[in-house]
C-alpha cells in the first residue's frame, strides 16, 4: 500500500528532489499505518482499497503542501475533488476533510485527521 500511496502522490505533485521522496517515503508509511489502525477490526486498507489509496494519498499532499514552502496545492483537481486558490492552509484542510469523509464508513469510530 505505501508504495502505491507513493505512486499516486508523485503523480499528483511531483517529487524532483531525492530528499523529498526520501522525506514521502516516510510521510507515507506513517500515514498508511495511521490510517490502517483506525479502520475497524473486520477491515483491512485491501478490502476498501480505492477509498484508502484516494484518503491516504490527499492526507499525505496535505501534510506535504503544510511543510513545504515550494509546494503549491492551490489548484489541483484529484476525480471529483477540486482543491481552489486559497491559502495554503485552506487547500491542506480541504484535503484533510475530503480523505477523513471517503474513510468515514470504514472507520472504527469517527476520527478526524489532526496531522503527522
Amino acid at each position: 500500500m505505501i508504495g502505491l500511496v507513493m505512486d499516486q502522490v508523485v503523480r499528483i505533485a511531483g517529487a524532483n528532489d531525492p530528499r523529498q521522496e526520501v522525506f514521502l517515503q516516510l510521510l507515507c508509511q506513517a500515514v498508511v499505518s495511521e490510517l490502517t489502525e483506525k479502520l475497524r477490526a473486520d477491515l483491512k486498507p485491501e478490502d476498501c482499497r480505492a477509498q484508502f489509496l484516494t484518503a491516504a494519498s490527499l492526507y499525505v499532499l496535505a501534510a506535504w503542501a503544510e511543510t513545504d514552502d515550494n509546494m503549491n496545492l492551490q489548484h489541483i483537481q484529484v476525480g471529483d475533488l477540486m482543491v481552489k486558490p486559497g491559502s495554503r492552509g485552506s487547500a491542506a484542510r480541504c484535503m484533510r476533510e475530503h480523505a477523513a469523509r471517503l474513510l468515514r464508513p470504514y472507520c472504527a469510530d469517527n476520527f478526524s485527521f489532526l496531522g503527522v
